[in-house]
């Protein structure tokens, strides 16, 4: 994507780089933006990250700075995207395994947000099967959210996580009690798409435990809750 960046050595230029592909790549997450919208936004990321390597081997101060830190969250989340998608298991797996790599080269860095970074491989540990994982990363999720009096729906989607993992671990009232936590602390607020997919991940945990007439009746909301705000890739 940047033309013999490697090339550069105007600090000032390559900064503006990094900030053009850090907004190209937000909006490629939200917007669907570079053409196949689940290859999400990695073009933008891969560039991104290479420039800020550039940018620090000509200043090397500036790897303390919170702009040039390596963005293993949003690679990883990126790669999360894309192997869901894959159908040959290796090829899955592998794309997997790379955005756990991601994910653990972030977590080394100093003030970074954790739970953040829990969340995504829990995540794609759940896809990986690796359920005990899965679980206590989202366990730590929700600790540290709420160690840190994060917003209710930030404790909330982690609680509707936490509870979906248990479900898939042979626990369904356990993970229907974290579902149904977790989608009254999204109803105060935060975005509604956060909401939708709560209800989803609810709806399954009422069908599982059998309360058909609740799993169809929640499935209905989450669908309303997605057309009325435009969160339609939650439909």
């Amino acid at each position: 994507m940047v033309c013999g960046y490697e090339k550069i050595s105007d600090e000032e230029l390559l900064g503006y780089w990094n900030r053009l592909l850090a907004e190209w790549a937000r909006a490629g997450a939200w917007y669907g933006l570079h053409a196949d919208t689940p290859l999400g936004c990695l073009a933008a990321l891969n560039s991104m990250t290479r420039v800020r390597e550039r940018i620090i081997t000509i200043n090397p101060k500036m790897i303390d700075s919170h702009n040039m830190a390596y963005p293993g969250g949003a690679l990883a989340s990126s790669k999360y995207s894309i192997a869901k998608r894959l159908y040959v298991t290796t090829d899955r797996e592998a794309r997997f395994n790379e955005a756990i790599s991601d994910i653990q080269l972030s977590l080394s860095i100093p003030g970074v947000d954790q739970s953040g970074l829990l969340a995504i491989r829990g995540s794609i540990f759940r896809q990986l099967g690796k359920m005990s994982d899965c679980i206590k990363d989202y366990e730590d999720v929700v600790r540290i959210r709420r160690e840190n009096n994060s917003a209710d729906n930030q404790i909330g989607e982690a609680l509707c996580e936490l509870g979906f993992g248990y479900l898939r671990n042979y626990s369904p009232r356990k993970g229907l009690r974290y579902c149904q936590e977790g989608v009254e602390m999204l109803r105060h607020g935060g975005h509604a798409g956060f909401l939708a997919r709560g209800l989803r991940k609810l709806a399954v945990a009422y069908l599982v435990n059998g309360r058909l007439g609740k799993a169809y009746k929640t499935k209905n909301e989450a669908i309303s809750v997605a057309a009325k705000h435009g969160a339609y890739d939650q439909i």
